[in-house]
């Protein structure tokens, strides 16, 4: 029962992307991209623009997505944990929402997925192009995550925060 629920989760995944190449970049792809992923169990509070290449590693009712956010070209969540974004997030090109790690096992086996809990990005906040963000990270309110940055820890509220890993820089 378990392997036929996870392959359902890969044929939504997979039917979802295809789906996303189809329609484009447009308004109009955005808006058909938000509506799908509604279908397929992702929570909204509001509308959302969200651009090609998004993509989710399972399709299942863990990512929560406040009104009003942006999110460009190439997204990736990886959903194996809640992930919460608030409202008026804008997301750069390339961001990665990773959840989830492998245990190191040295044997010749399948490693087990481990959780590394949810990430939480609150309300204004806008995050820059190609950014890694792992689990249990909070992203407070009104916060700028800089380009290239690898968010491994929280973020204060009303901060500038850069580089690898990512430090505050500044208040706001």
């Amino acid at each position: 029962m378990l392997k036929i629920k996870k392959n359902l989760f890969r044929l939504k995944a997979d039917g979802f992307r295809f789906f996303s190449f189809l329609i484009g970049n447009s308004d109009l792809g955005a808006r058909l991209r938000f509506h799908s992923l509604r279908i397929l169990g992702v929570s909204f509070k509001g509308t959302c623009k969200i651009f090609s290449g998004f993509e989710v590693l399972s399709v299942n009712k863990n990512l929560f997505i406040g009104k009003n956010c942006f999110i460009n070209i190439n997204c990736l969540m990886d959903l194996t944990d809640k992930i919460y974004i608030g409202d008026n997030v804008l997301i750069g090109p390339n961001v990665s929402f990773i959840t989830s790690t492998h245990k190191i096992l040295f044997v010749d086996r399948p490693r087990p997925v481990e959780s590394l809990g949810t990430i939480v990005v609150e309300d204004n906040v806008f995050i820059g192009a190609n950014t890694t963000i792992f689990g249990g990270a909070i992203i407070g309110n009104n916060s700028v995550i800089g380009a290239c940055s690898l968010v491994n820890k929280s973020i204060p509220p009303n901060s500038i925060a850069f580089g690898n890993p990512a430090k505050v820089s500044r208040t706001l």
